[in-house]
């Protein structure tokens, strides 16, 4: 019998207090059946990150959990991160892997997001796969005016939430949440300080500028580093390969007189996506990609 296998990658707007972070994850671990997989933080973003993975309650369990963390470890009128946020509890992606559904996913979604709307009075939006209308189905347009100016974007009628009150929590603000592909979220650091460098490349690459397809991203100066840093999230590998967005920054940068510094993931990441990398760096003309591993073809009925 499959096991069903829902992720939850929850993103918190605080990354500051890891020790508060970490009292947090040990919290989870309690929650039955549910796998912590990866959590990461940034003190500029001012974020974290979790990776979890568990059957419908288990996540269920998780995330009311994680706002009853948040009703007393964020307030948003405080908050400061160069990152773009509405939430203490910013976004709720969710991702069938195994045992369950689109459609169930999507119907658990739904569920979830009133559930949260009712208990912890935050206005929900639904977005992605889970959104009941395409002009609403995009991150970045729901987010748009951050948590400061959310009070006066609701106030439109079409930006009203799915589930919950018509204004912002005033601590938490407003969370989105649904059913979205497997997402890719990773930072190229650049060895420089110059913003509008980071900011230009990011410009360049994105898909709604004429870039890569599938692709978002923006440039921030991390004071912590002293370097800027190309923020991005792919929303899907099979259409741009990392290699192609990688070689492109590398290039952009160069021009400009400047080196990548290093690069890092937040959360995890399909290994396809990284074989496909190396494949295309290495220009090898067998495929397809799988076939040619030597553990892929040991582990399948026919080796020879």
């Amino acid at each position: 019998m499959t096991e069903t296998l829902l992720e939850c990658i929850p993103n918190l707007s605080e990354g500051r207090d890891l020790a508060a972070l970490e009292k947090l994850w040990q919290t989870l671990a309690e929650i039955k059946d549910l796998k912590r997989l990866h959590r990461t933080s940034d003190p500029d973003h001012n974020r974290t990150v979790l990776t979890l993975a568990g059957p419908q309650e288990s996540i269920r369990e998780a995330v009311h959990t994680l706002f009853k963390w948040a009703q007393t470890q964020i307030d948003l009128r405080q908050h400061l991160g160069v990152h773009p946020r509405i939430g203490a509890l910013d976004v709720i992606p969710l991702v069938p892997l195994s045992g369950i559904s689109q459609s169930e996913a999507i119907a658990f979604s739904k569920s979830l997001g009133a559930e949260i709307a009712e208990r912890w009075s935050v206005p929900i939006y639904l977005y992605e796969d889970s959104a009941a209308q395409p002009e609403r189905s995009a991150l970045p347009d729901i987010r748009k005016g951050g948590y400061e100016g959310l009070a006066e974007k609701m106030q439109d009628s079409f930006w009203q939430p799915d589930f919950g009150p018509s204004q912002p929590h005033a601590s938490l603000g407003a969370s989105v949440l649904g059913v979205r592909k497997l997402l890719i979220a990773w930072n190229v650091f650049l060895d420089s300080t110059d913003l509008k460098l980071a900011q230009n490349i990011s410009r360049q690459i994105r898909a709604r500028n004429g870039g890569f397809a599938a692709l978002r991203a923006l440039g921030f100066y991390l004071a912590h580093r002293q370097q800027v840093q190309i923020s991005m999230n792919l929303l899907d590998f099979e259409q741009t390969s990392l290699f192609a967005i990688m070689d492109t920054i590398r290039n952009l940068a160069a021009e400009a007189g400047v080196e990548v510094a290093g690069t890092e993931f937040i959360g995890l990441v399909p290994r396809r996506a990284l074989i496909q990398t190396a494949w295309e760096y290495l220009q090898a003309e067998n495929g397809p990609v799988m076939a040619g591993l030597l553990e892929e073809r040991l582990g399948s009925a026919d080796t020879l």
